[in-house]
């Protein structure tokens, strides 16, 4: 018996998480770039907040959050594939130490980007104290 393959397995995960946008959907509209244009409000209403950014700071920390998040997700889709690959290995001490080596790597990957952003937010909230007023809250 085979075993479904992990991009067959990914396809049909997004396909059921998409279903209940999909029975959300407002069939009311006359077109469907009408819809496509609510839900992108309501989507942009539900990243950014009921306000648009004012100033270059808040923009800049949007855009820092929105990409610290891509990066967690990023982070938690290697480690679940390295634990796939651990998993699928049946006793292949390579593919055992491929898994190991990746989430290991995704590990240390994700704490440098996560530390740098912290000690570069302690520098620029220190600096902007002395000589702004304060970005970071």
């Amino acid at each position: 018996m085979k075993s479904p393959s992990l991009w067959k397995s990914i396809v049909n995960a997004a396909i059921l998480l998409s279903l209940p946008a999909a029975a959300a959907a407002d069939t009311n509209s006359s077109s469907g770039f009408e819809a496509v244009q609510h839900n992108l409000g309501v989507l942009q209403t539900f990243v950014i907040g009921d306000q648009t950014p004012q100033t270059p700071q808040e923009i800049i920390a949007r855009v820092i959050g929105i990409a610290l998040g891509l990066i967690g997700i990023v982070f938690v889709i290697l480690m679940i594939y390295g634990g796939y690959l651990w998993m699928t290995a049946r006793g292949n001490e390579e593919q055992v130490n491929k898994a190991r080596d990746l989430i290991i790597q995704s590990i240390i990957g994700a704490v440098i980007v996560f530390l740098a952003y912290f000690v570069t937010a302690f520098v620029v909230q220190r600096v902007g104290e002395a000589v702004f007023e304060p970005i970071f809250y």
